[in-house]
């Protein structure tokens, strides 16, 4: 197997699985419209956060499994020759890390963005049951911020893994040569 191939089976395997998370949402996308009443604009945001991070992981997961080459080009896989020469450790590794980091960043992104609808919707939930002006978006509870920022460093992360994953492997490499230098002493 080439490593171009090896990073096709890859961003398809991650694809299928951005998929199957989304069907794992639609659950809440169901019971949320069947539950809620209908015609208030806080129900509709409220249902928005459930059908938002369906939403982004069905296209995630479709764009993965139809645009592969195109996102190869993105890892630098255009570079390589369509060569049957067997995979090297650090090809393997710099493939693994990319898909890595597509899944971090495809599974942190919908989170994010169903936290802030939801903070809306509780915002204009209370504004509408109390009678009395929101003191500001909801958003900024002490909960909230906290999964927002370990949402934002999945993102950035994942990113970093994503386009820097050849430097990464490269300096996996290394930490592995010099350990096996330590092991060897």
């Amino acid at each position: 197997m080439t490593v171009k191939e090896l990073a096709y089976v890859a961003l398809k395997v991650t694809g299928v699985y951005c998929v199957v998370q989304g069907l794992l949402l639609l659950g809440g996308v169901i019971t949320t419209a069947l539950r809620l009443p209908k015609g208030e604009l806080f129900d509709f945001m409220f249902f928005l956060g459930f059908l938002i991070p369906f939403v982004l992981m069905m296209l995630l997961g479709f764009f993965l499994l139809n645009s592969t080459k195109r996102i190869g080009r993105m890892m630098g896989l255009q570079d390589l020759g369509d060569s049957s020469e067997i995979v090297r450790v650090e090809e393997f590794q710099t493939v693994a890390f990319s898909i890595v980091g597509v899944i971090l960043v495809a599974t942190a992104i919908p989170k994010f963005l169903s936290i802030i609808i939801r903070a809306i919707y509780e915002s204009y939930l209370h504004v509408t049951l109390a009678g009395k002006p929101a003191r500001g978006l909801e958003i900024w509870t002490v909960d909230n911020i906290g999964l927002m920022t370990e949402l934002l460093i999945l993102v950035a992360f994942g990113s970093y893994l994503f386009f820097r994953a050849d430097g990464i492997a490269r300096l996996w490499q290394q930490f592995q040569e010099k350990r096996k230098l330590i092991d060897c002493k």
